[in-house]
C-alpha cells in the first residue's frame, strides 16, 4: 500500500511538473510569435499562465524598475479580478517608505533573495510594523502574499507578485515554481524589448549615413558643373556689363559655397564610424566653444576626471553633447547657469554625466514626450518652430546606439540643494570601451 501511495504521489507530481512545462512552452512560443506586442497584451498572458496553475489568484500585479529614472512602475494590476491601476514612485527617492515590492528588489540586488512569502495575517502585520515599511494599496495586510524578483544575470526587471486578502497558507513551493519560472521568462522578454529597440535606432542611423552619402555626392555632382559653366559663359556675354558681371561672379561664389558645405556634410557623415574617444577632452572643447557665444549664460564643467576611452562616432559624441548644452542654454533667455557633472556613484557600468540648468525644467505634460518621435504642434511664441523635441529625439537615438542611454530627472527626484531647471543624464557605457 505504501508503495502503491508513493507510486501514485510521484504520477501525480510528475504530471503537475509536465503540464507546468508545456504552459510556459506555450508562452514561450506565443511571446516569440508576439515580442512586438503591446505591453497589456503581454502581461496578460502571463497571467493566463500563472491561472493554470495558481488557484488563487484574483490578486496579481507586475511592476517594472527603471534603475536609472529610478522609477517603480506598475503596468498590470488585478485586484479582485479586475484591473486597476496604481502610481509610479520611487524607490532610492522613497527609501524609509518602501512596500515589499521595493524591499524584494533591495533585497534581490543586494542578498540575492529569489522571493518574499507572507502565509499568515499576523506574520504580514508584523512585516508592516518593522520601521521603514509602508502600505501602499491601503489594504492590508493581506493573508497571504507571495513575490517574486524578475531578474536575469544580475540584473533586476521588477516584480511579479500574487497575494490573497482572505485565506492563509495559500502559496506554496508549487506556486513559487511556477511564479519564478514565469519571472524568468517575463526578463527575457523585456531584455529582447530593449535590444530591439536598441537595434531600431542602430538601422535608422545606418540608413541614416547610407542615404546621407548617396545625397551628397548626388548635389556635389549637380553642383559641380555650375562654377565650370560659369567660366565658360562670361567669355560669351557681350556686352559685358558691370550688372552682368557681378551676377555671374554671385553665381560662381553661391556654387563655390554649396560645395564647401557639401563637404563638410560628408565630413560629419565620415564621422560616424566608430573610434577611441576621450570624453573629458571633447566635452572640454564643445564647452569652450558653446560658452564663447554666449555672454549671458554660464557654464561650469567639472568633468576634469580622466575616463575610459570610449568606442563611437566622434560626431555623435559631439552632437549628444552640444545638443544638451545647447539646449539648456536656450532655456536661459535672461542669463543663468549650466552645470556638467560626473555623477561619481553612479553604476561603474556606465560613465554617467549630467547637464543642469538653473531655468523653469520642463513642464510635466510635456516630460512623457521626451525622447519620443517629433510631434507637429503649433507655438505661438515661435511660429517657425512646429515640432516638438527633435534635437533631443536624435540624441536619444545616438546614445541608445551605442548601448547608453538617456533621461531627465524631474525635480522631486532632486536633492534641494540641486538646481531645479531642467536635469538631463547621459549614460556611456563602460563595456563598449577602446582597447
Amino acid at each position: 500500500a505504501n508503495l502503491v501511495g508513493i507510486a501514485l504521489y510521484n504520477s501525480r507530481l510528475y504530471s503537475d511538473v509536465a503540464q507546468r512545462y508545456r504552459t510556459l512552452a506555450d508562452v514561450l512560443e506565443k511571446i516569440t510569435q508576439n515580442l512586438g506586442a503591446a505591453e497589456e497584451d503581454m502581461f496578460l498572458l502571463f497571467h493566463n499562465a500563472a491561472k493554470a496553475h495558481i488557484e488563487s489568484l484574483q490578486n496579481m500585479y507586475i511592476a517594472l524598475y527603471d534603475r536609472i529614472d529610478d522609477q517603480l512602475r506598475f503596468p498590470y494590476v488585478v485586484i479582485n479580478s479586475e484591473r486597476r491601476t496604481l502610481p509610479s514612485r520611487g524607490v532610492q527617492s522613497g527609501k524609509g517608505n518602501w512596500g515589499r515590492t521595493e524591499h524584494l528588489i533591495d533585497e534581490a540586488t543586494k542578498n540575492n533573495v529569489d522571493r518574499l512569502i507572507h502565509n499568515t495575517k499576523e506574520e504580514s502585520k508584523k512585516w508592516y510594523e518593522d520601521y521603514g515599511h509602508k502600505d501602499h494599496l491601503g489594504n492590508q495586510p493581506f493573508s497571504s502574499y507571495l513575490g517574486v524578483p524578475i531578474k536575469l544575470d544580475q540584473r533586476i526587471f521588477g516584480v511579479i507578485a500574487v497575494y490573497d486578502d482572505d485565506n492563509e497558507y495559500v502559496y506554496g513551493e508549487n506556486e513559487f515554481n511556477v511564479l519564478n519560472s514565469l519571472a524568468r521568462i517575463l526578463a527575457i522578454v523585456l531584455e529582447a524589448r530593449e535590444k530591439r529597440e536598441q537595434q531600431r535606432a542602430e538601422s535608422a542611423f545606418t540608413a541614416l549615413g547610407l542615404s546621407s552619402s548617396i545625397i551628397l555626392h548626388r548635389l556635389r555632382n549637380l553642383i559641380a558643373p555650375i562654377t565650370l559653366d560659369v567660366m565658360r559663359l562670361q567669355p560669351r556675354v557681350q556686352p559685358m556689363t558691370a550688372e552682368v558681371d557681378a551676377l555671374l561672379n554671385k553665381i560662381d561664389r553661391a556654387a563655390e559655397n554649396s560645395v564647401h558645405i557639401i563637404s563638410r556634410l560628408a565630413d560629419q557623415v565620415r564621422e560616424m564610424e566608430s573610434e577611441p574617444q576621450d570624453i573629458t577632452s571633447r566635452l572640454e572643447e564643445i564647452v569652450q566653444t558653446i560658452q564663447e557665444a554666449n555672454d549671458t549664460v554660464t557654464l561650469h564643467n567639472n568633468v576634469t576626471d580622466e575616463l575610459p576611452l570610449v568606442e563611437a562616432p566622434t560626431f555623435f559624441v559631439t552632437e549628444i553633447f552640444t545638443n544638451l548644452i545647447e539646449n539648456a542654454c536656450r532655456a536661459l533667455p535672461n542669463g543663468g547657469d549650466v552645470f556638467i557633472d560626473l555623477d561619481r556613484n553612479a553604476s561603474p557600468d556606465f560613465i554617467t554625466i549630467s547637464i543642469t540648468d538653473t531655468g523653469e525644467g520642463v513642464p510635466e505634460h510635456l516630460q512623457k514626450r521626451l525622447f519620443k518621435k517629433p510631434m507637429p504642434y503649433s507655438n505661438p511664441k515661435n511660429p517657425e518652430r512646429q515640432t516638438l523635441g527633435l534635437g533631443l529625439y536624435l540624441t536619444y537615438l545616438q546614445i541608445r546606439k551605442l548601448g547608453g542611454n538617456l533621461h531627465y530627472v524631474s525635480k522631486e527626484h532632486r536633492n534641494p540643494d540641486e538646481p531645479q531647471g531642467a536635469k538631463f543624464v547621459v549614460e556611456f557605457p563602460v563595456n563598449r570601451v577602446a582597447d
